[in-house]
């Protein structure tokens, strides 16, 4: 057999066992913590968020990235981040990194940059949720006295169902938030830019909007407009003492 067969053969035989495109394996792996309060994601994150007295993190994707998340804890707050370059200009990001937590004691969420998390339902005396960027935050429901919301950027949040006293909702931006299945009974939204925002109010409404943003609140609720000159305002209960 001359050489130039020869290596033929070797080469056909090596990617029969070699695929050209192979993916990395997939694995899973849990780091150790207890219940916690605050919970910050920022970067390329994709999580979900149970409410479980049995606090857990569970990271799925492949080992050379898993080896780059930044877990952080600090008291009861707990931050995660996916460190880019891992130290080596040659890294790169082999697949989405998908984290499972689980606490039932969460008030307080910060969402920053293109941070993903679905939550299954938030029960609190208080809650504070932020969005900075472009993620998107998804709640089932929420049951809590008092709900501060501040959503900057280009970002998502829609909640699914629940019941506050009170809400107040900061949104800049692009943003859109769609909570109209939530009930709440007092309201107050700041909003500034082209905005999207679904919400309910049923005994008291207040807003202020700047920009082109369009405004849809539910419920039997007046709104009172403090300033609207431009946004689209829509209230179930009609208005009392507006101002445009």
């Amino acid at each position: 057999m001359t050489k130039i067969a020869l290596a033929a053969v070797t080469l056909t035989a090596a990617l029969a066992i070699t695929p050209l495109m192979a993916s990395p394996a997939q694995t899973s792996r849990d780091f150790m913590t207890t219940s916690f309060e605050t919970l910050t994601l920022e970067g390329d994150i994709v999580a979900t968020l149970t409410h479980d007295p049995m606090a857990k993190i569970v990271a799925r994707g492949s080992a050379i990235d898993i080896d780059r998340l930044q877990i952080n804890r600090n008291g009861r707050t707990l931050r995660i981040s996916m460190q880019q370059s891992g130290g080596s200009s040659l890294y790169q990001r082999q697949g989405p990194v998908t984290i499972d937590l689980s606490s039932a004691d969460v008030e307080r969420i910060t969402l920053n940059g293109n941070a993903v998390l679905a939550v299954d339902r938030l029960v609190q005396q208080k809650l504070n949720l932020s969005l900075y960027g472009a993620g998107v935050l998804s709640v089932g429901d929420v049951r809590a006295d008092t709900l501060k919301l501040n959503v900057i950027g280009n970002g998502n949040v829609a909640i699914g169902t629940g019941r506050l006293a009170k809400a107040d909702l900061t949104v800049q931006g692009a943003a859109r938030v769609a909570m109209g299945g939530v009930a709440s009974d007092g309201f107050t939204l700041t909003s500034s830019g082209p905005t999207a925002i679904d919400a309910r109010a049923d005994k008291e409404a207040e807003v202020r909007a700047t920009g082109t943003g369009a405004i849809r609140i539910k419920g039997g609720a007046p709104c009172r407009i403090l300033y609207a000159p431009q946004a689209s305002v829509e209230c179930g209960g009609g208005y009392r003492d507006a101002k445009r």
